[in-house]
């Protein structure tokens, strides 16, 4: 996973491109819970770590910043929207089965 001689943000794209998409793969369509998103967050930390060569101790906040990484619950929220977003563009089984979910819920 360490790409000797890649610039940091090389690196970056790699992670963006090629570790998150798999780490948050299904999430969308899974409930999870704050413990598992912990737990994910946690490993996408240490991925990043591992990726560019950096002790385990480094922080991730400042980490996730400078190469302009999203976290693992704004990544699943965002493809949870887009997810429900194009179940309600077609008129499906699957619109009127969320449908009645969401209803049910609020009431």
């Amino acid at each position: 996973m360490l790409y000797p001689g890649a610039t940091s943000d090389v690196q970056a794209y790699l992670y963006k491109c090629i570790y998150q998409p798999t780490l948050t793969y299904g999430l969308k369509c899974m409930s999870s819970n704050a413990i598992q998103i912990r737990r994910l967050e946690s490993v996408q930390g240490r991925l990043i770590k591992q990726t560019l060569g950096l002790n385990k101790l480094s922080h991730n906040t400042a980490l996730f910043k400078a190469l302009t990484i999203e976290k693992i619950e704004a990544i699943v929220n965002r493809n949870v929207l887009s997810l429900y977003n194009r179940i309600f563009k077609v008129e499906s089984p699957a619109r009127r089965l969320t449908a009645v979910l969401i209803v049910s819920f609020y009431v």
